[in-house]
């Protein structure tokens, strides 16, 4: 029998008073996942404003991992090339994707955009 899993949405603009249940209705902060009961079948979409070194990423996706639910991606707005996360995340099997990637940044404020 195939069960349908429940999408959960979390954005550093949402709001742990949200149910997560949609893109217009996140929740906020990576501490409220822990408090929700994730279950196997269930599709997690992780949204971040920034990516370095993937540190709280990967925390995630082995949260999700360890309730035996489904990672299905990660959508990042800036994405920080010149540091290795993203690269560690899309090795691991992990969708990443994100509007911009910055591959450079100088003293003199000039931004190498790949």
């Amino acid at each position: 029998m195939k069960t349908r899993g429940t999408w959960y949405y979390i954005d550093p603009e949402g709001s742990d008073a949200n149910d997560g249940f949609s893109p217009d209705t996140p929740l906020r902060t990576f501490q409220k996942i822990r408090e929700i009961v994730l279950r196997p079948g269930d599709r997690v979409l992780l949204i971040d404003d920034f990516l370095a070194n993937g540190k709280a990423l990967m925390g995630l996706s082995q949260l999700v991992k360890d309730a035996g639910a489904a990672l299905v991606g990660a959508g990042v707005v800036i994405e920080k090339g010149f540091q290795k996360g993203g690269d560690r995340l899309r090795e691991q099997g992990i969708r990443v994707e994100s509007l911009a990637i910055v591959d450079a940044m100088d003293e003199e404020g000039t931004i190498t955009f790949r």
